[in-house]
């Protein structure tokens, strides 16, 4: 039981520190629009949910805020997606490197399940 306790205990602590570090890296959208110069160059990751695509262009809400991205996706408004691009602050606007659709699975949820009924079983 002893083994258990510090084996959860450290990847709780590994997932802190992931997450401290993910976020410097990575910032929300409301801190990336607040100092846009600050990130001006910086390659982002985001999801973000599709609201209207135009030629070369679409427009995607991150957390309830706005933004334009240059690219081509094929997504429909909607339709939830991960992107990764470079911002510009200039533009307040995402250039697209990569991106792709959201496709839910429930492997995640059942390896959980999975995990909490044998963790119950002793």
């Amino acid at each position: 039981m002893l083994r258990l306790a510090l084996c959860l205990g450290l990847a709780a602590l590994f997932g802190v520190s992931a997450s401290s570090r993910e976020r410097h890296a990575h910032p929300p959208l409301d801190r990336l629009l607040s100092t846009p110069e600050r990130w001006d160059g910086a390659e982002l990751r985001m999801t973000a949910v599709v609201r209207s695509v135009h030629p070369g262009l679409f427009a995607v809400e991150v957390d309830g805020l706005p933004l334009w991205v240059r690219g081509e996706i094929a997504a429909k408004p909607g339709e939830d997606v991960e992107l990764q691009g470079i911002f510009r602050a200039r533009a307040r606007r995402l250039d697209l490197t990569s991106g792709r659709g959201v496709a839910w699975t429930p492997i995640p949820a059942l390896a959980l399940a999975w995990a909490l009924w044998n963790l119950c079983r002793y």
